[in-house]
């Protein structure tokens, strides 16, 4: 500021203090102590890595540096689905199975003050075929009431079931099939698994085959071959024919000359096992006419009888079920040649999920291989004991007929999903090993194949799983998203065997547990 110039009112108010200058000489100092201690901080840490080289050099095997330790208990592995069990329907299927109704009306007709009494009807029978079976009649399917009912209702849900299955196979897969050829089905009522057969797969539609449908129920098997006829007529080609129906009025074992190619077992054996009044003789088990069930040895001495309603606890407790499920399977391949396939499917409870299971390992130590649904020839990890986990899938049922669904509601049986327990097995494949390989779907050594068998559940930190069956035994699937994944997927996942011992358990089940990305 020149001299001249006037100095401001507020300049010796606001004006700042001057920092006080440190002169050259203490700045040397200071500077001279902060490299002093600077030098004796490097020399004491140099002498400090020195020691702990030391130690490292001694327990380096035992050293393992906290930031680069890896796990994979956290880790989420790739996966994509191969395939999904419940697809939506062909256009063709869709068009039959909605006009079942249609087709039963034509065939077996109803006047209005029967349709309005069906609803009742049918919840009745659905009481007959539960817990009021051991008051249920022997011939109760020969009542014209109960069979128009039963087609109306239960015919109807078993069609969208096993439509669901047959088409879900690969389309070479009854390639084994040819002209002349025996298809049995046991306890087909009124053959609805025939129909099922011809609506699903249209290439058999070409091939001269046989059906032997046998059942109790003469009446059940006639419809059936109207039905079936009818179906045939809105749905058959020119270069296309109708089976030959062959009906055979009789219990399980009841003698077939012919040898069959592909036998069907849909619904029957929980009504073998179930049926307090019929008569059933397959070796040692005998159900007699009063309504207890007997224990047969060798030298027809019974044992104490079974009410009833104990038997199921009989048939999950003790080694009752692995006997006759054995004689079963012994009457089953009585049917058959050296090559053939097995299908058997029971309701998606936990009795047809045990007698699935059990059937299957029988299976397996013939030699069979049993290719669908499962991945692998291990003991089933979802067998249907008591207190454990069954081997079932489940469709949703919102693309199912409407006309069905709304059968369903007026009789008070509504349903929001269809489940079924079921098996494939043939004798193609002589070795057990062979039909793992094919069952696994040409996955390599870094990939899991996984059947998911659940529907979704919700758990902890925001996500959801799924239990899936594999050779690893049970899985549980874990995931924030995975809207692909349905009940009975089958899932492929990016992970090997070495990785499996990092896998966490799942605290309730035991289960181990893979997270998807």
């Amino acid at each position: 500021m020149k001299n001249n110039e006037e100095v401001p009112f507020y300049a010796t108010v606001a004006k700042k203090s001057a920092k006080k200058k440190v002169s050259s000489e203490k700045n040397k100092t200071v500077q001279n102590s902060q490299s002093n201690f600077e030098c004796n901080l490097k020399t004491e840490h140099s002498s400090q890595t020195k020691n702990s080289n030391k130690n490292s050099i001694e327990e380096k095997s035992n050293f393992i540096p906290q930031q680069k330790t890896k796990t994979f208990e956290s880790k989420s592995y790739y996966y994509k689905v191969v395939s999904n069990l419940f697809m939506p329907l062909s256009k063709e299927t869709e068009v039959l199975i909605n006009k079942f109704d249609d087709i039963i009306q034509s065939v077996n007709p109803l006047n209005s003050r029967q349709l309005c009494s069906l609803p009742n009807k049918i919840r009745e029978l659905s009481h007959d075929l539960t817990d009021t079976r051991k008051s249920r009649r022997l011939g109760y399917m020969n009542s014209k009431e109960n069979l128009s009912a039963y087609v109306r209702y239960f015919s109807w849900w078993n069609l969208y079931r096993l439509c669901s299955i047959f088409e879900s196979l690969n389309a070479d897969y009854f390639s084994f099939l040819k002209d002349d050829d025996v298809i049995l089905d046991i306890g087909s009522g009124p053959l609805t698994a025939v129909i099922a057969l011809w609506i699903s797969r249209p290439e058999l539609r070409k091939r001269k085959i046989n059906i032997i449908a046998t059942d109790l129920s003469h009446g059940a098997l006639s419809l059936g071959e109207e039905l079936y006829l009818a179906v045939v007529a809105r749905s058959c080609s020119e270069k296309e024919t109708a089976w030959r129906i062959t009906r055979i009025k009789g219990a399980f074992g009841i003698e077939i000359r012919q040898k069959a190619s592909f036998v069907i077992c849909a619904n029957m054996f929980n009504e073998l096992v179930h049926d307090s009044k019929k008569t059933i003789r397959v070796d040692n088990f005998k159900t007699s006419v009063s309504g207890d069930i007997s224990i047969i040895n060798a030298k027809n001495k019974a044992k104490p009888t079974l009410k009833s309603n104990e038997m199921s606890n009989a048939f999950y407790g003790n080694s009752l079920i692995e006997e006759n499920v054995e004689n079963c399977k012994k009457k089953l391949l009585s049917y058959v040649d050296k090559n053939a396939v097995f299908f058997v499917a029971e309701p998606g409870v936990p009795f047809g999920g045990r007698f699935i299971s059990i059937l299957r390992s029988k299976f397996i130590q013939d030699k069979f291989a049993v290719d669908f649904p499962c991945t692998h020839i291990n003991n089933c990890v979802f067998s249907g004991a008591k207190n454990e986990k069954w081997c079932h899938f489940v469709r949703d049922t919102s693309d199912a007929p409407k006309s069905l669904l709304k059968c369903s509601e007026s009789a008070g049986l509504p349903k929001d999903r269809a489940s079924i327990s079921f098996l494939f097995a043939n004798s193609f494949v002589n070795s057990a090993e062979t039909a793992s390989d094919k069952n696994s779907k040409k996955t390599t050594k870094d990939n899991l194949a996984v059947r998911v068998v659940s529907d979704e559940i919700l758990l902890p930190f925001n996500m959801r799983g799924r239990y899936g069956c594999s050779k690893w035994g049970a899985i549980l699937l874990t995931y924030k998203s995975a809207k692909n994944i349905k009940s009975g997927s089958l899932v492929q996942i990016n992970i090997n065997e070495s990785q499996k011992t990092f896998l966490q358990k799942d605290k309730k089940t035991g289960f181990l547990t893979i997270e998807l990305n």
